[in-house]
């Protein structure tokens, strides 16, 4: 497993930096080239995962129980701490992702909620006598603060559970043994980029073809790895 260390250790001896300067034992301390080496390792981590809002490796799952009377619940209130980016309201097969079931039967009783685009869903159920009805929720949406409303207002404890779509994370000089999060075949993925970043750096104009062309090739590769597979529709009548 490669980690943030193991990187910027790749990143210096690619770079041609070894008779002068070596490797970098450490991420603390450090100063000149090789501080910058480090530096750049953190922006290729950064560049790599907001490349595609559609990683599969930043997706995640919830499970949180509503309560009676509450019809809305931001990430936090649904017990996510941290690094939440946006619900994920569908599948890559456009069926709907949240499901929900009342909390003293248990999970035999699970289904899922229909998800309603907000601006459907406040004109149908926001308004009148809708607004107030209770029950178990069928319906779901997000609105314009993020939050997920249910229709009915649940009228008992039910758990819903979910999916949604981590935000990135940035390394810093104290996460030495960290790894990144996507499979470990396509780490040397930020080495080429931080290579690049570097490249361009130094206007060593020579080698960023040589490591661009790593890095795009191992991009490609990720890609079919980590996004959505396109299918085919089916025959038109």
């Amino acid at each position: 497993m490669s980690t943030f260390l193991h990187l910027c250790q790749k990143v210096a001896e690619r770079s041609g930096t070894i008779p002068v300067l070596g490797q970098p034992e450490a991420l603390t301390g450090q100063s000149g080239r090789l501080q910058r080496i480090i530096n750049f390792v953190i922006l290729a981590h950064d560049e790599v995962q907001r490349a595609r809002s559609d990683w599969r490796w930043l997706i995640t799952e919830f499970s949180s129980d509503v309560i009676s009377g509450v019809q809305s619940y931001d990430a936090a209130a649904l017990g996510i701490s941290s690094r939440f980016s946006r619900w994920i309201h569908r599948g890559d097969d456009g069926r709907d992702t949240f499901s929900l079931y009342l909390a003293a039967d248990g999970q035999a009783t699970e289904g899922y909620l229909r998800y309603i685009d907000w601006s459907d869903f406040r004109h149908n159920y926001m308004i009148g006598s809708a607004a107030t009805e209770t029950g178990k929720p069928t319906y779901i949406s997000e609105n314009d603060q993020r939050k997920l409303v249910l229709w009915p207002t649940p009228d008992a404890a039910y758990t819903l559970r979910g999916r949604y779509r981590k935000g990135a994370v940035t390394w810093t000089s104290a996460d030495a043994a960290l790894s990144p999060e996507f499979p470990e075949d396509f780490h040397e993925i930020i080495v080429w980029r931080a290579l690049m970043n570097l490249a361009s750096f130094d206007e060593a104009n020579e080698q960023f073809p040589m490591f661009a062309d790593a890095h795009d090739r191992l991009k490609g590769q990720l890609v079919n790895d980590q996004t959505p597979r396109i299918t085919r529709g089916g025959a038109l009548a």
